[in-house]
């Protein structure tokens, strides 16, 4: 456990038209168009290891929650790696 998160959980269930994301012992809710656009990161970047810093950034800049309630500080933490 780091930060009052449990590392390593992450879960993730599309629900009509948002997606409920389990990180940790965060739950966040991401619309069709949120997941797409992360989706899109995962298959378009060259390496794991860009999906991820690409991923990391997206999301600072259009759902810091999902970082700071789940922990995640950065590109490397396994949570985000989860998500690819």
């Amino acid at each position: 456990m780091v930060n009052g998160n449990i590392l390593g959980q992450m879960h993730c269930c599309f629900r009509r038209d948002r997606y409920n994301l389990v990180l940790g012992a965060s739950r966040k809710i991401m619309t069709v168009d949120e997941m797409r656009q992360l989706v899109k990161i995962c298959y378009t970047a060259e390496t794991k290891s860009a999906a991820m810093r690409q991923m990391h950034r997206v999301l600072s800049r259009e759902r810091p929650d999902i970082l700071s309630d789940a922990g995640i500080s950065g590109p490397t933490v396994p949570l985000l790696s989860d998500l690819f």
